[in-house]
């Protein structure tokens, strides 16, 4: 990403890195999904807190506050709340 961040082009790359251009390719769409879907949730978190008013609820792990919905906590039916305890970004890195 290094290279392509700095005006390199796939096949440039590919050479230099002595891999196909088809992984090059490959390595800069999941980078580029990645990045969408990041900017998507934060954005999608700032107008739950900002324009709906939403309840928070704070992660266990990373003690964010985050909108207490599915969207971020993962369904867990024996909690008050029915919401795990840590944000499904915390579930997912561990």
């Amino acid at each position: 990403m290094e290279l392509f961040k700095y005006g390199y082009m796939e096949a440039k790359i590919a050479t230099e890195l002595n891999i196909s251009q088809q992984n090059v390719n490959g390595i800069i769409k999941s980078a580029c999904n990645k990045m969408s879907d990041e900017y998507h949730m934060n954005w999608l978190e700032l107008q739950y807190r900002n324009n709906i008013g939403m309840k928070l609820k704070k992660c266990a792990n990373c003690n964010l506050k985050k909108p207490a919905i599915n969207d971020f906590f993962r369904y867990n039916a024996e909690k008050k709340d029915e919401l795990s305890s840590k944000c499904i970004k915390c579930e997912e890195k561990y």
